[in-house]
């Protein structure tokens, strides 16, 4: 940066090891420009694959979504959008950050991430964590940096 402060620390929250291109075009800019460098990247761990079910009992067990999925494809091909930008690789975006995978306890809508998690997260020493993943956070990660959690 030109005024002589540091670049934030920044810290990625991640469902994948890739972002989607807007999210790492604005990360790249940021990074480019000497605003913030990313050093620790969190990782998601997938959640077990549940059993395999027939066609018919997930069509059933989505039957409320049916119509509103069937829009959004009608929609989609009447407006004839361009195809979206390819995700970004986090290896390329941020090559030297630290990868750490956690496994979030986890409610219907939000995760928490454990204590442990959250104590190796603070001490990367981050300015700030950008929420690029995972679902509604909840817990002691919310304030585990001092600008915060960004989603």
């Amino acid at each position: 940066m030109s005024d002589g402060r540091q670049p934030l620390r920044i810290g990625l929250l991640v469902d994948e090891p890739e972002v989607p291109a807007w999210l790492g075009s604005a990360l790249s800019e940021v990074v480019a420009r000497g605003i913030g460098e990313i050093v620790l990247i969190v990782e998601r761990e997938a959640d077990p694959a549940p059993p395999p079910r027939s066609r018919f009992s997930r069509l059933w067990q989505n039957r409320s979504k049916l119509a509103f999925a069937l829009a959004q494809r009608l929609d989609a091909r009447r407006a004839n959008l361009p195809p979206e930008d390819p995700p970004i690789l986090l290896t390329a975006l941020a090559p030297k950050a630290e990868v750490m995978r956690v496994r979030p306890a986890t409610t219907r809508f939000s995760d928490a991430i454990a204590d442990s998690d959250v104590a190796a997260i603070r001490a990367a020493s981050l300015d700030v964590l950008v929420r690029g993943g995972f679902r509604i956070l909840r817990g002691s990660v919310l304030s585990a940096r001092r600008h915060g959690v960004w989603s």
